[in-house]
């Protein structure tokens, strides 16, 4: 059975329903915000949250309905998730914290379109040099909060993987 072919469990069949009544909501939103110090590689890190989202179909599986209404799956390219970087480097000390937590808001309560986002959105705000906020925000229909921590740690793995250029 192909990914396209796949069927919805009860718990994602309610959850879309539920997200079809409510045009879209946040209150499944599942986020995690990371303060890291320290020098990031945006090209390992986009690279590592790319590989994630690769290797677990259902962070890039979109839910639409059917001509008669029923839900279907669209599996997306990995290649296409995006990393959102927002550069407030240059911003006034007095403004930074507004646009922070402006820009983290957002990440982790926007509404996720099933049927065309992927199941995972990551942004990355770059506050001062070696300094940077990574907010990732999960919907749950693609999962819960227990998930959330593997994803992480995975994330981990393949980001030092990148930045070493070795094989994971």
């Amino acid at each position: 059975m192909s990914a396209e072919e796949q069927i919805l469990s009860s718990s994602q069949q309610r959850l879309w329903a539920i997200d079809q009544l409510e045009d879209g909501s946040p209150h499944y939103n599942i986020p995690n915000v990371l303060d890291v110090v320290g020098y990031l590689n945006l090209k390992a890190c986009e690279q590592a949250f790319r590989e994630v989202v690769c290797r677990h179909t259902v962070l890039r599986t979109c839910i639409l309905a059917d001509r008669q209404g029923n839900p279907t799956i669209k599996v997306k390219n990995a290649d296409d998730f995006i990393l959102h970087i927002v550069d407030l480097t240059k911003v006034a000390d007095a403004e930074k914290a507004q646009k922070v937590e402006e820009h983290v808001a957002e990440n982790t309560s926007g509404i996720f379109n099933l049927s065309k986002d992927f199941m995972l959105r990551v942004s990355v705000v770059l506050t001062e040099n070696n300094k940077c906020i990574i907010s990732a925000t999960m919907h749950h229909i693609a999962s819960d909060a227990w998930s959330m921590d593997i994803l992480l740690k995975e994330f981990r793995k393949y980001y030092e993987s990148f930045c070493r250029n070795t094989a994971f």
